[in-house]
């Protein structure tokens, strides 16, 4: 969760932000201010669900963070954000830490802002993705993939950022 929960953080928000290169969006001030945020809060929720030691877990992230923001690895934002049918379901790198920040009652709004920009990722060689939000729509995704009830507070709110970028960054 730490690791996968913070490469979409940069991905999807560098996305709506029109980066193409992923280490220019690891570097983007806006989008390190919300990772190293939620670093601080999954970190915590990490060490109460599974009794990691908190320096263990605080050096796994800043780990994470050093491979992210390093401009000498080469990656695009594409790569890392490809497959989001794969990567949204409930269980997964953006839902499943979500729904763990608020088992603990933590802040959560980033991966909030994470899942919504997840939903306004299009690009032309997503075809798969791109046919998925023509079926079933932005409210089918997060209930079917999710499994948020569109309706709940949850629901309502992502939604709200989905249907609203500028929100979102």
């Amino acid at each position: 969760y730490t690791y996968n929960s913070a490469s979409c953080i940069i991905a999807y928000l560098g996305y709506l932000k029109g980066y193409s290169v992923y280490s220019d969006a690891g570097n983007d001030p806006e989008i390190l201010k919300l990772l190293d945020h939620n670093y601080e809060i999954i970190n915590e929720c990490m060490c109460l669900e599974y009794g990691y030691e908190k320096n263990d877990q605080k050096e796994f992230a800043l780990l994470s963070r050093n491979k992210f923001t390093d401009r000498t690895i080469v990656d695009t934002i594409q790569r890392n954000a490809r497959e989001p049918q794969r990567k949204i379901t409930a269980s997964e790198r953006v839902v499943g830490p979500l729904m763990l920040e608020r088992k603990y009652n933590k802040d959560s709004s980033i991966l909030e802002k994470t899942l919504a920009a997840m939903l306004l990722y299009t690009p032309a060689v997503e075809e798969k993705w791109n046919a998925m939000l023509e079926e079933k729509g932005k409210e089918g995704i997060l209930k079917e993939l999710c499994q948020i009830e569109p309706s709940s507070e949850l629901g309502q709110r992502i939604l709200f950022l989905a249907n609203n970028p500028k929100e979102i960054i």
